[in-house]
């Protein structure tokens, strides 16, 4: 049974009250025993009713340092925020040794952990790399970061033709490596690639595939026509010259490899 209110009795009380003096008096003293009972009931209500309401209000209201974080939890956040910004360092770093093996850096910006979460573009000083002085680094809220290198030009060498021969005396492209570092492009996108490709083949009984300076996908079949006709592609696959490293890290996976001229052949 629900529970009665005690404003409701209360008005309940008032109007017997009410119909008991209007029944038994008239004139003057009915209307000073109304306007006492009225007093009396508003008193009752000020003390007892509206103090109950007010208080209901602070126990249910949270207060500012149930909500606030604790300080473990402001640890916490700046250990994950500290482990963050060094993991795109390293990616950063790895991504410059892939061309320039000797090179050390350092940000030129206040916040560079701002810029790894919210994304942008952020300029780092970079030492060791002759022709540049700078990179910048662009980031992504989806994880994806850039480098594009940045050199110093003085305003009288800035002409087309006289940029042309800086670019191509100071450092010519056979040193610039050119080309994604095997490691990060096979963590990326080549090993994810790869392993849907071979559990296809593999379930259709082929043990070998090969896999073309290109990065196309080629396999032997029954029908000769089968190895014209590329299987899949690996997008942005390393130059040949880095294949060495690409051995390795399909080896480390559990497949075999075997380095031929312009291709790459991997058996299961």
């Amino acid at each position: 049974m629900k529970k009665e209110s005690p404003m409701w009795h209360s008005v309940g009380v008032l109007a017997g009250v009410v119909i008991l003096i209007v029944a038994f008096t008239r004139g003057w003293l009915m209307s000073a025993l109304l306007l006492i009972a009225a007093c009396a009931w508003g008193v009752w209500v000020l003390g007892t009713q509206l103090p109950l309401k007010s208080k209901r209000k602070l126990v249910n209201r949270p207060r500012a340092a149930d909500t606030a974080p604790t300080p473990n939890e402001w640890q916490d956040a700046a250990a994950t925020n500290t482990l963050l910004l060094l993991h795109v360092n390293q990616r950063i770093t790895e991504m410059l040794h892939a061309a320039f093996p000797n090179v050390t850096w350092k940000w030129c910006i206040k916040n560079p952990l701002r810029l790894i979460l919210k994304g942008g573009v952020g300029r780092i000083r970079v030492y060791g790399v002759e022709g540049f002085e700078y990179a910048d680094i662009a980031t992504e809220t989806t994880g994806k970061v850039n480098c594009n290198m940045l050199r110093l030009v003085p305003l009288s060498a800035a002409q087309a033709s006289e940029l042309q021969d800086f670019s191509q005396t100071v450092i010519p492209p056979e040193q610039l490596n050119v080309g994604p570092d095997p490691k990060i492009w096979y963590e990326k996108s080549g090993r994810k690639t790869l392993e849907q490709v071979v559990n296809d083949l593999n379930s259709r009984g082929h043990h070998s595939l090969t896999i073309h300076d290109d990065g196309s996908i080629h396999i032997s079949g029954e029908d000769p026509l089968d190895d014209a006709v590329p299987t899949a592609s690996l997008a942005d696959f390393p130059p040949s010259k880095k294949w060495s490293e690409l051995v390795d890290l399909f080896t480390e996976d559990g497949l075999s490899a075997t380095l031929n001229q312009n291709a790459i052949e991997l058996n299961w």
